[in-house]
């Protein structure tokens, strides 16, 4: 079973009662010098897995919960230019077997939002961002790590169109995403009914 909870706050400094929050993925912008600060708070768990076509229980290590607390600021450099700045802290416990669960701060990411083009109640906006390892945490200790110690790139194109009476908005987007290699502690692992040996 698999149960999530997602608990936003958001706390507004320096700006008006008006302002909104935002994301890396819409169309809502800071107004220049406005700082927006979100407090999230993030938990998952499950106790059973697919092993190829069958579901298991996961009896060895009990249920497997992350939690995570993140702290995401919002800039606005003008009201058509933005920066927005995530920094996570994440643990993960078990509640059978021996794995040791693991915490710290997970990966720095940051993207920077662009209002390219404004007519009416149609945007076009210009989103690249990205995210860099900043814990020493083991990457290859599945389900316990906190993260994948690899370095992420987006680049993203997203339109949006408000409706100025209603206020009903319809968004579509295009991205492009990279991700780095991950450097992990084994030589080999098994997938499927292959035992595979990693070249370094």
């Amino acid at each position: 079973m698999k149960t999530s909870l997602n608990v936003l706050t958001i706390i507004s400094l320096l700006a008006p009662l008006a302002a909104q929050a935002q994301m890396p993925n819409d169309a809502i912008y800071m107004g220049k010098n406005q700082l927006c600060v979100a407090a999230m708070y993030g938990h998952t768990s499950w106790n059973q897995y697919w092993e190829n076509t069958l579901k298991r229980e996961n009896l060895n290590i009990g249920t497997q919960t992350t939690q995570s607390v993140m702290l995401m600021p919002a800039f606005g450099i003008s009201k058509r230019v933005n920066v927005i700045m995530s920094l996570p802290y994440i643990w993960t416990n078990n509640s059978a077997g021996n794995l040791m669960g693991q915490h710290g701060i997970q990966d720095l990411s940051a993207w920077l939002k662009v209002k390219a083009v404004q007519a009416g109640g149609f945007s076009l906006n210009a989103i690249v961002g990205g995210s860099i390892p900043i814990g020493n945490y083991v990457a290859s200790f599945m389900p316990m790590s906190i993260g994948m110690q690899c370095r992420t790139f987006t680049g993203r194109l997203l339109a949006n169109y408000k409706e100025p009476k209603t206020g009903l908005y319809l968004t579509a987007y295009g991205s492009y995403g990279w991700r780095s290699n991950s450097k992990i502690d084994q030589d080999a692992y098994q997938a499927d009914d292959r035992y595979i040996t990693l070249i370094r």
